[in-house]
């Protein structure tokens, strides 16, 4: 296997004894006008492949390939007397699609500014509809009390019934009308107490009484 250093060097001279070749030697008038891009050969330096581009339609990349066919014995030749290696490695023509790549992104991004163009001209003259932001933001005086106007309306409305609370309880405190209110709930509870305990009596003077006799009075 060979470094990439070398393989880098043979590939470069590949190439330059293709160009020559293709350009001085041969004659084919089926050769279009073409580029040799790039070389690649294996580590073994047993295969090259020479990528290349046409000038031309798809109809033209055609008649160039076929001319390249034809004349890959005479190019391997010329490449074999180039390098002087024990072994010439093999040659095949790949059109390269690389430009063919560039070009179809260089197609799209001139797609995306025209749209962008198009986007940008019929927004110019209009106006948001509810503001350039989005979000509600806080007047001037929410700001300085961090509430708004319906949060301060409902604070001062629940602090006036807590100070009216208040107020009503001292003013009971002060007339015993607290202490009513507290005997009047206690009552129930007195009520219910006194009719347990008639209810137990009444059992207890029907306990006293002995079957099929009668009480005495």
């Amino acid at each position: 296997m060979a470094d990439e250093g070398r393989q880098r060097r043979i590939s470069e001279r590949i190439r330059t004894s293709v160009t020559d070749t293709l350009t001085r030697k041969v004659k084919d008038p089926r050769l279009g006008f073409l580029t040799i891009t790039d070389v690649r050969v294996t580590g073994d330096l047993q295969n090259a492949t020479v990528y290349y581009t046409v000038l031309g339609d798809e109809k033209d990349q055609r008649k160039t390939r076929r001319a390249l066919e034809s004349a890959k014995g005479l190019v391997r030749s010329e490449v074999g007397a180039a390098l002087g290696l024990r072994l010439t490695p093999t040659i095949t023509f790949q059109l390269d699609s690389l430009p063919e790549s560039a070009a179809s992104i260089e197609d799209a991004l001139r797609e995306a500014r025209e749209r962008d163009e198009a986007i940008a001209a019929t927004a110019a003259g209009k106006k948001y509809a509810g503001g350039k932001s989005p979000y509600r933001e806080p007047r001037e005086d929410e700001e300085e009390t961090g509430m708004s106007e319906d949060n301060k309306s409902q604070a001062e409305e629940l602090k006036e019934l807590d100070q009216a609370w208040s107020d009503w309880r001292d003013d009971s405190s002060s007339d015993g009308a607290l202490d009513e209110v507290e005997a009047n709930l206690e009552a129930p509870d007195q009520d219910r107490t006194q009719e347990q305990q008639f209810e137990a009596d009444l059992k207890n003077s029907e306990d006293d009484v002995e079957p099929g006799g009668t009480s005495e009075v």
